[in-house]
Protein backbone atom coordinates (compact mmCIF):
# COMPACT_ATOMS: atom_id res chain seq x y z
CA UNK A 1 0.00 0.00 0.00
CA UNK A 2 1.21 3.83 -0.89
CA UNK A 3 2.10 5.72 1.95
CA UNK A 4 -0.24 8.78 1.68
CA UNK A 5 1.61 12.37 1.88
CA UNK A 6 1.00 14.80 4.40
CA UNK A 7 -1.04 17.69 2.93
CA UNK A 8 1.50 21.13 3.18
CA UNK A 9 -0.20 24.50 3.34
CA UNK A 10 2.66 27.33 2.69
CA UNK A 11 1.93 30.77 3.87
CA UNK A 12 3.14 34.19 3.08
CA UNK A 13 4.41 36.02 6.32
CA UNK A 14 3.49 39.32 5.96
CA UNK A 15 -0.26 40.62 6.31
CA UNK A 16 -1.31 37.09 6.31
CA UNK A 17 0.55 35.75 9.75
CA UNK A 18 2.59 38.81 10.90
CA UNK A 19 1.28 42.50 11.17
CA UNK A 20 2.04 44.62 7.95
CA UNK A 21 0.46 47.66 8.86
CA UNK A 22 3.20 50.61 7.87
CA UNK A 23 5.53 48.05 5.44
CA UNK A 24 8.88 47.75 5.12
CA UNK A 25 9.14 51.51 6.71
CA UNK A 26 7.92 50.22 10.31
CA UNK A 27 9.24 46.17 9.90
CA UNK A 28 12.74 46.67 7.92
CA UNK A 29 14.25 44.06 10.10
CA UNK A 30 11.66 41.89 11.45
CA UNK A 31 7.88 41.22 10.95
CA UNK A 32 5.30 42.80 12.77
CA UNK A 33 3.63 40.77 15.68
CA UNK A 34 1.37 37.66 15.08
CA UNK A 35 -2.12 39.07 13.89
CA UNK A 36 -4.81 37.36 15.83
CA UNK A 37 -5.20 34.00 15.71
CA UNK A 38 -1.81 33.01 14.37
CA UNK A 39 -0.62 30.69 16.73
CA UNK A 40 -3.91 28.54 17.51
CA UNK A 41 -4.71 28.08 13.98
CA UNK A 42 -1.16 27.14 12.97
CA UNK A 43 -1.45 24.81 15.87
CA UNK A 44 -4.68 23.68 14.44
CA UNK A 45 -3.44 22.80 11.26
CA UNK A 46 -0.36 20.98 13.16
CA UNK A 47 -2.62 19.05 15.22
CA UNK A 48 -4.46 17.87 12.17
CA UNK A 49 -1.29 16.58 10.48
CA UNK A 50 -1.12 19.19 7.99
CA UNK A 51 2.71 19.91 7.31
CA UNK A 52 3.16 24.35 7.62
CA UNK A 53 5.71 26.06 5.49
CA UNK A 54 6.24 29.67 5.37
CA UNK A 55 7.39 31.02 2.11
CA UNK A 56 8.41 34.94 1.71
CA UNK A 57 10.70 37.52 0.43
CA UNK A 58 12.12 37.45 4.05
CA UNK A 59 16.01 36.25 4.89
CA UNK A 60 14.97 32.76 6.37
CA UNK A 61 17.31 33.36 9.50
CA UNK A 62 14.85 36.25 10.21
CA UNK A 63 12.10 34.64 9.82
CA UNK A 64 13.10 32.04 12.04
CA UNK A 65 14.03 34.20 14.87
CA UNK A 66 10.81 35.61 14.30
CA UNK A 67 8.85 32.31 14.70
CA UNK A 68 11.09 31.34 17.92
CA UNK A 69 10.53 34.75 19.74
CA UNK A 70 6.46 34.36 19.18
CA UNK A 71 6.82 30.14 19.85
CA UNK A 72 5.69 29.39 16.70
CA UNK A 73 8.74 27.55 15.41
CA UNK A 74 6.83 24.24 17.43
CA UNK A 75 4.48 24.65 13.96
CA UNK A 76 6.60 25.31 11.11
CA UNK A 77 7.97 22.69 9.16
CA UNK A 78 9.70 24.93 6.86
CA UNK A 79 11.09 28.24 5.75
CA UNK A 80 11.56 29.73 2.07
CA UNK A 81 12.68 25.98 0.94
CA UNK A 82 10.73 22.28 1.44
CA UNK A 83 12.64 19.77 2.47
CA UNK A 84 10.73 16.92 0.78
CA UNK A 85 10.96 18.96 -1.92
CA UNK A 86 12.04 16.76 -5.13
CA UNK A 87 15.03 17.62 -7.20
CA UNK A 88 14.90 19.05 -10.59
CA UNK A 89 11.70 20.73 -9.37
CA UNK A 90 12.58 24.21 -9.28
CA UNK A 91 12.75 27.00 -7.17
CA UNK A 92 9.27 27.50 -5.54
CA UNK A 93 8.51 25.11 -3.22
CA UNK A 94 5.88 22.59 -3.49
CA UNK A 95 3.02 22.85 -0.91
CA UNK A 96 -0.81 21.85 -1.51
CA UNK A 97 -1.86 25.33 -0.77
CA UNK A 98 -0.58 28.82 -0.69
CA UNK A 99 -2.27 31.48 1.74
CA UNK A 100 -0.60 35.16 1.56
CA UNK A 101 -2.66 38.48 1.54
CA UNK A 102 -2.60 38.17 -2.19
CA UNK A 103 -3.55 35.05 -3.15
CA UNK A 104 -6.45 33.52 -1.41
CA UNK A 105 -7.64 36.66 -0.14
CA UNK A 106 -6.98 37.16 3.56
CA UNK A 107 -9.12 39.79 5.44
CA UNK A 108 -8.30 39.35 8.84
CA UNK A 109 -9.77 35.86 10.36
CA UNK A 110 -7.41 32.73 9.46
CA UNK A 111 -9.63 30.74 11.11
CA UNK A 112 -12.11 31.45 7.78
CA UNK A 113 -8.99 30.23 5.97
CA UNK A 114 -8.03 27.06 7.89
CA UNK A 115 -11.53 25.88 8.02
CA UNK A 116 -11.49 25.88 4.73
CA UNK A 117 -8.13 23.98 4.17
CA UNK A 118 -9.31 21.35 6.67
CA UNK A 119 -12.14 20.95 5.41
CA UNK A 120 -10.87 20.72 1.17
CA UNK A 121 -12.67 23.59 0.39
CA UNK A 122 -10.31 25.35 -1.81
CA UNK A 123 -9.76 23.56 -5.25
CA UNK A 124 -7.68 24.94 -8.13
CA UNK A 125 -10.53 26.00 -10.46
CA UNK A 126 -9.61 23.12 -13.08
CA UNK A 127 -10.82 20.53 -10.73
CA UNK A 128 -14.32 23.06 -10.00
CA UNK A 129 -17.48 21.46 -11.32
Amino acid sequence: MKKRRRLCVAFDLDGTLADYRGGWKIHSEFPGDPLPGTEDNLRRLHEAGIKIGILTTRNKEIVEEWLHKHGLHLFVDWVNENPDQPVNTGIKPIADHYVDDRGIRFEGDLAVIVDGIINKEYVPWQEKE
